[in-house]
């Protein structure tokens, strides 16, 4: 499958490209030349090399000849156009063509080849090959040339080659590259016209001859320009906000504003000023990159837990079944944190049997993620077809400690299964806490039978306890989750769980199951999922 970056251009043809990038190039280089004499002052920023790197990165390899071969071109030809001495000509041309080969290869050995603006990983080796390694070479051939040949001191060639043509990879080919993003939504073209006034008024104030106090610190204006495009419009916005920048700020010190202007000392004047505009760009990106991939991830957590909610929601029963006689009413409540998905092993069933009694279930699957829904979802659906075959609540528990046990080797959960036939109550408990008994009389009780294992055991059997309801009766079934958090015991959790419903102003199921939830816990946050069943006898 053709990648996403060579769609559009890989199939235009050499002389073409050739031609484009030859044009850009030349174009490039006479503006930068016009705003400061290269050879004497340094170049400054040379944009030119920004175009020839996102040229090799958006292009196939068999067209990179025709692009090196353009700089080569552009290169002599402008050496001709300024009457430079023609034995400079030919360092320079290796050297503006060497570099970009350098980095592009680093990048696709070392990267994924199209140079990437994200994730992190993938713009810091950009900007390291890009506007660190391959420049640096690129000043060795250049700069050397231009110390033979000029009679230049070696050091400072190098350095502002280096500086000059890093500062224009890193304002030209996140330019170009940002194409690949996402546009600008139409709810923030406002906001992005003010950004727009802000990147051209702002720096041409800034640079504006004041005083020498106000000289030095203006210039740090452009820091919370480049935040703000990169917070609120991405590595889209960073990556205009600093080509406008670099653009601006160059064109303002070439017309002798601003502190980074200063009279006989042009070059060294030019390279700080590109080290002091690196900063911000490179901020601008790594802000942009964190922040995109900060909403990626909310958005794709966002959907999954909309999925999981909804795998919850599609396996517990739609509604409770209508029980003559009886008020029946159930909860499920995902753990709060908003660090994680809300799905889990907690359930509850209720439904009636072939002989006219109804079955009741809650259980418990360990952990609340994705799979433990998937374990919970095969153990509420394999205990509702044993149900159906036999209405022993100990041996449909029995089949299902072996179905687990079989199916998923080392896994374990906790539930128990009850028949309601009448007012009679027969159930059976794997490992799970008690049912709470709340008479009409308004006491309470748990009914803690002898402990049997939990499922996933293999061959464990089940022991079964019978209780009769009265009329007024309440019988609550719950998972961990209603009882269990770090700041306190299991013990006073089930005591607080007593008073809880002995105090609660009404015994009406849904009332219950509200306040179990809001209270269970003594106000404390849930850390785990919690299911609550409340079964009432009116008649």
């Amino acid at each position: 499958m053709t990648q996403r970056s060579t769609i559009s251009i890989e199939a235009v043809p050499g002389p073409i490209v050739a031609a484009v990038v030859a044009a850009l190039y030349f174009a490039l280089a006479q503006y930068v030349i016009w705003l400061n004499d290269p050879v004497n002052a340094g170049s400054g920023y040379w944009p030119a090399a920004g175009v020839t790197l996102a040229a090799l990165l958006l292009l196939p390899v068999r067209r990179w000849a025709w692009v090196l071969g353009a700089v080569v071109v552009a290169e002599t030809v402008g050496g001709l156009v300024h009457d430079y001495p023609l034995a400079v000509s030919p360092w320079w041309a290796a050297g503006n063509a060497i570099e970009p080969l350098v980095s592009a290869t680093l990048l696709r050995r070392l990267g994924r080849g199209a140079g990437r603006l994200s994730p992190l990983s993938d713009l810091l080796l950009l900007l390291a090959a890009g506007v660190v390694v391959g420049p640096l070479v690129g000043a060795l051939i250049g700069g050397t040339g231009s110390s033979i040949v000029l009679d230049k001191a070696w050091t400072d060639t190098v350095a502002a080659w280096w500086v000059g043509d890093g500062l224009g990879v890193l304002v030209v080919v996140p330019l170009l590259l940002c194409l690949r993003e996402p546009q600008v939504p139409h709810r923030k073209r406002l906001e992005g016209y003010a950004l727009a006034a802000c990147l051209v008024v702002v720096p041409l104030g800034a640079y504006k001859r004041w005083d020498a106090e106000w000289d030095l610190v203006l210039p740090y204006l452009l820091f919370p320009i480049i935040l703000w495009a990169a917070i609120r419009f991405g590595i889209r916005g960073a990556a205009v906000a600093g080509f406008t920048l670099a653009a601006v700020t160059n064109l303002a010190t070439a017309l002798e504003f601003g502190p980074f202007h200063e009279p006989g000392k042009a070059g060294l004047s030019l390279t700080v000023l590109q080290l002091f505009l690196g900063l911000p760009l490179t901020v601008g990106l790594v802000v942009a990159n964190v922040v995109t991939d900060v909403l990626n991830r909310t958005r794709a957590f966002e959907q999954q837990r909309s999925v999981a909610d909804a795998l919850q929601l599609a396996v517990l029963p739609e509604g409770m079944p209508v029980v003559p006689g009886f008020q029946l009413a159930a909860r499920y409540a995902p753990a709060i944190d908003d660090a994680t998905i809300h799905v889990g092993g907690d359930w509850y069933d209720a439904f009636e049997l072939p002989s006219g009694a109804m079955a009741l279930a809650v259980g418990d699957v360990g952990g609340h993620d994705l799979p433990a829904a998937v374990v919970m979802a095969q153990l509420r659906n394999g205990l509702r077809s044993l149900f159906m075959d036999n209405e022993d609540p100990a041996s449909a528990l029995a089949s299902l400690d072996r179905q687990l046990a079989v199916t998923f080797d080392g896994l374990f959960a906790t539930a128990i299964s009850a028949r309601l036939s009448g007012g009679e109550v027969t159930w059976s408990n794997a490992g799970h806490p008690p049912l709470l008994l709340a008479p009409a009389d308004g006491s309470v009780r748990y009914l803690a039978g002898d402990p049997d294992p939990m499922l996933g055991i293999g061959e464990a059997t089940y022991s079964v306890q019978t209780t009769h309801l009265e009329v007024g009766d309440v019988l609550i079934g719950f998972t961990d989750g209603l009882i269990e958090h770090r700041s306190w015991s299991l013990d006073d959790a089930l005591d607080h769980l007593a008073e809880l419903v002995k105090g609660a102003p009404t015994r009406d199921p849904e009332t219950l199951c509200d306040l179990l939830l809001e209270g269970g816990l003594g106000g404390r946050p849930r850390e785990d999922d919690v299911c609550v069943l409340v079964l009432r006898r009116t008649a």
